[in-house]
Formats: structure tokens, sequence, C-alpha cells
């Protein structure tokens, strides 16, 4: 069914599966953790007809994640194949209901979301979009961030903010050719600033994280202040460590693992401070890293 990406909601009672290959996005009930029971739901998705991304990379609809928000409430499904972005309203895996459908322009390719809590009644969402290059930054107005356990079905209203490109100052959406494929995005601790991967398909040299400042209140919320580089192919996917000192990198072409050491103050990388080889370079894309994750309990020494 090719398993693309899971997430679990803020209350720990549903699980969410994201199947890239099958279309297909899953609903598992929690017990408690690591325990789920059989899926819920299995909501499958359809194409009318293809996209305009070349290297059939939109001749299917091919739902990237499944993430829900800070509340729990809303879980948001965007699907590459089809540019679309579905949400759902989620009271627990037994009451999962799709309310809107953010249709984007052809050859976007919707990949990954993540968030940040404005205020009580607003949060942001990035939408990070693979063809197109760009990020997508939505307000989500009438949730409830303050709230916590049972609480009335909220009110969403999702409204574009702005839109810029992964490649830098002076560029524009990409066409939809898999030259270059944005892939992660992630936001510091502290909500300012913001890391999206880049992947160029054509070239041997290493490819780069680039870098944003967040500027919620401003008229451009995202603000390019520069970009690093991954020392190797194919930055799939990169995390944050949990104090945020570190960002790990999977390069799943060049088969290595990079550690880069973050100025917490400038939001730019000082160093590299780790770089392992799990094998050979791959470009089948079949033996390298696909995701990176830090134990919670990590502690680093001087």
């Amino acid at each position: 069914m090719g398993g693309v990406f899971c997430d679990v909601a803020r209350n720990g009672r549903t699980l969410s599966v994201a199947n890239i290959d099958g279309s297909t996005v899953a609903i598992y009930p929690l017990s408690s953790p690591g325990i789920f029971g059989d899926a819920t739901y299995v909501f499958k998705y359809n194409l009318t007809y293809p996209g305009p991304g070349t290297n059939e990379s939109q001749i299917q609809s091919n739902p990237h994640a499944a993430a829900f928000d800070p509340t729990g409430e809303y879980m948001i499904v965007p699907d590459r194949g089809a540019d679309h972005v579905y949400v759902y309203h989620v009271d627990g895996p037994e009451r999962v209901t799709q309310i809107n459908n953010i249709t984007l322009e052809p050859g976007t390719g919707p990949r990954h979301v993540t968030f940040r809590e404005f205020n009580c009644t607003r949060t942001f969402m990035y939408l990070v979009s693979e063809l197109d290059n760009t990020i997508r930054v939505f307000a989500l107005d009438g949730v409830k961030n303050n709230s916590r356990g049972l609480r009335p079905q909220s009110s969403l209203s999702i409204t574009l903010v702005q839109m810029v490109s992964t490649l830098g100052p002076g560029s524009n959406r990409s066409e939809p050719n898999n030259i270059n494929l944005a892939s992660e995005v992630a936001l510091s601790n502290d909500g300012m600033f913001a890391y999206v991967s880049n992947r160029n398909t054509v070239s041997y040299n290493t490819d780069t994280l680039a870098i944003y400042s967040v500027h919620p209140g401003e008229l451009e919320h995202l603000v390019y202040i520069g970009n690093t580089p991954t020392y190797g192919k194919i930055p799939r996917h990169f995390s944050l460590s949990p104090d945020n000192r570190f960002i790990a990198v999977a390069n799943e072409v060049s088969n290595n693992l990079i550690v880069l050491e973050r100025d917490q103050t400038s939001g730019l990388v000082n160093s590299t401070v780790g770089n392992v080889t799990l094998g050979e370079f791959d470009l089948t894309q079949n033996k390298g890293p696909m995701a990176v994750v830090w134990d919670r309990n990590f502690k680093y020494y001087l």
C-alpha cells in the first residue's frame, strides 16, 4: 500500500496513516501507546484526470501525509497527485468527517504540513509542495488551542496568507518537471524559523535546506535568510533535535546521515557535527534513509 506517513492526535486516541501508492488514508483507534485496533476508516482518493507533473508524478492520487493540527481536532491530508488538500474534523477514531477540500493550482504537488499556534483561536499551517517548490502559509481561524478534553466543534476557516519559493529570492512557482523537488518542512520550537529541504535530481552537487525567519504579524510572514548544504543528495527528510540545537538530515541517494548544529539566535547553521555513511551511493533510492527522528531523551555532552 506504500505507507509513507503516520501521526497521532494530541489526546493519544487516534492514529492516522497515509498510503501513497494505495491512494488511501487509514484511521486506527489507540487503546494505549503502541496498541491499536482495526481501522475505523479507510478513505480512498481518486484522480479525475492526470495532472501536469512529469515522470508519472501525477497519474494517480498520492496522499503524502495525514497530519493532525495542534488541537487534534483537524486532520490535514495533502494529495500530491491530485493537487488537493483535504481537511477533516476528528472527534476520536470513530468520528472523522471531511469538511473542506482546498484546491491548488495544477502542478503544485502538495506534500507535507507543519503548524504553529499563534493565539487561542488561530494556528498557522505551513504547506510544502514538491512539484512547484513552494511553501504556502495558511491561517486556520476558529481553532481552540486553549481547550483540553471535550469541547464543542469549532468553526474552522482557512485563509491563504503567503506563498514563497523554496529556491530562494526571485524564484517563482517551478514548472512540475521533477528537476527540483521540495520535500520536508519544519519549524524551530520557538516558532521563529522555518526550514525546508530541496532536492535537485539532475546534479550530483549537494542539496540544500532553505531557511526562513517567521513573522506572523507582518505582511511578509516568511522571509528567506539563506540556505545550508545537506552534504549529500536527496534529503527526503530532516528533523530538529528536541532542544533544537541540531538538525539531522537523511540524504536518501548519497546514503548518509548528516547532523548540523544551528545558531538558535540567527536560525542559521554553524557547522557540521556528524556524518554517518550508511552505504554506497544509491540512485535506485531503494536502500538510503527515508526519515530520521530523535530520541526525546537525547542528551549531548561537551
